[in-house]
């Protein structure tokens, strides 16, 4: 859920399967991208940043993404991102319904 650069991608350093979204997919010179990981029901949060949320962002799938929360300036600080309320992806976990104010680029189609 933190801000990267999809060129120069160190999203894995944080968490070994991460990679970095780009925002604005249309464009290949964009610089903007969050950092995100395929997951069901939870998603690993890590301390002084926005916690995270396993949101349903296309058919069948979840990527963690951040809580839209003072910690990103309420997704400011996430370029190509807007705050949108998303529901969990739950898929096998078990975990409880829910639903979210989450940062993710304009053109995903959450659910």
């Amino acid at each position: 859920g933190e801000a990267c650069d999809p060129s120069a991608d160190t999203c894995w350093q944080i968490e070994f399967q991460a990679w970095c979204e780009p925002t604005h997919p249309e464009d290949p010179a964009s610089t903007s991208g969050i950092c995100t990981l395929g997951c069901e029901g939870l998603c690993l949060d890590r301390p002084g940043a926005a916690t995270t949320f396993c949101a349903t962002v296309q058919p069948g799938a979840g990527q963690c993404v951040g809580r839209s929360e003072s910690e990103n300036g309420w997704c400011g600080d996430l370029p190509g991102t807007e705050e949108r309320l998303v529901d969990r992806w739950i898929g096998g976990s078990g975990s409880a319904p829910a639903t979210e104010h989450v940062c993710v680029p304009p053109g995903w189609s959450t659910l």
